[in-house]
C-alpha cells in the first residue's frame, strides 16, 4: 500500500472525511476512492428505521455457513 500525505490544501478540498469521497480525473471518469478509517465517523447510507423495515420483510435468512456453502457451489459451478 502506497501513503500519501495531505497538505493542508488537499485537506481542505477532500473536507472532513466523513464519507466516501470518489475521486475523477478531468473528464469526470472515477479513478479512486477514499474510505474513511473505522475510527473516522461514517454514516451508513442507511438509518435504523431501515434497518428495521428490511429485518421485517425478509422471510428467508441464512447463517455464515450457509452462505460460504452457496458460494462454494457457485464458485464450482462457474470457475
Amino acid at each position: 500500500m502506497s501513503r500519501v500525505t495531505l497538505d493542508a490544501e488537499l485537506r481542505k478540498k477532500l473536507g472532513d472525511l466523513s464519507q466516501v469521497i470518489e475521486l475523477c480525473d478531468e473528464s469526470g471518469r472515477v479513478v479512486g476512492q477514499i474510505v474513511p478509517t473505522a475510527n473516522d465517523f461514517f454514516e451508513p447510507p442507511f438509518d435504523k428505521a431501515e434497518l428495521d423495515r428490511i429485518a421485517n420483510e425478509t422471510t428467508q435468512w441464512y447463517t455464515s455457513d450457509e452462505v460460504s456453502a452457496m458460494l462454494r457451489k457457485l464458485e464450482a459451478e462457474h470457475p
